[in-house]
Parts: C-alpha cells; structure tokens; sequence
C-alpha cells in the first residue's frame, strides 16, 4: 500500500503579493508569519501520525478545522487554532524576535490578523 501524500500550503513570496495589494509592512509580516505557522502545523500533523479525532479531543478544535488543516488548507484558520493544533500534537515550537529595521508608523488597523495575533499574547 502506498502512503497518502498530504496536500502542504504552497510557500509562496508574501511579500511581493502584500506590495501588490498595497497591504502595510505589519499586515505583510501577519502574513508570513502566519504562513510559516500553518507550515509546521501540517508538517506536525503528519509526523504525529495521530488521528484527526485524537487530535480534536486533545486541542478542542473542531473537526472541520483539524481535517482542513491536514488537507493543507489553512487560510481560514486562525493563528491561535494552529496553535492548538500543533501542541495537540506534541510538538515544540519556539518564537524568536529579531529586529532589523524599525517599521514606520503606521495608522493602527484591527484587521484579522492583527485580532488573532493579539488574542495569542492575551491568553
């Protein structure tokens, strides 16, 4: 029997995609950093060879979310579900800052991701 390959999210340059739809530098960082996050949160999936419903009871995600996640297709799935998702799994993450530059200032918005990011550092 041959094994099921899984759908992975396609790495695509979101920083060029951000500049085209005139998106700030804060909403194009989101962007990668929510693309990288739903990487290892299917990568995490599949080397945990648990079961989406094994996966469910220990996160509390939904089941639609987790299958969505295994398939590879995160783009509604909030951060902090993928986040549950991967230590469900037992997998470790860790989150390092580096700065490089200052962003310029920029007029606050309460986008999406920016709603998501901030609900992961309040809880």
């Amino acid at each position: 029997m041959s094994k099921k390959s899984t759908k992975r999210p396609a790495k695509k340059q979101v920083s060029p995609i951000g500049k085209l739809l005139d998106l700030s530098e804060s909403d194009i960082a989101l962007m990668e950093y929510k693309a990288e996050i739903s990487s290892i949160a299917v990568k995490s999936i599949e080397a945990s060879q648990m079961s989406v419903n094994e996966i469910v009871e220990r996160s509390g995600v939904s089941r639609s979310k987790v299958s969505a996640v295994k398939n590879g297709a995160t783009i509604s799935i909030s951060i902090d579900l993928l986040l549950r998702i991967i230590a469900a799994t037992g997998t470790k993450i860790k989150i390092r800052a580096a700065y490089s530059s200052p962003i310029r200032k920029e007029k606050p918005t309460r986008n999406r991701a920016e709603k998501d990011l901030a609900m992961l550092f309040l809880k």
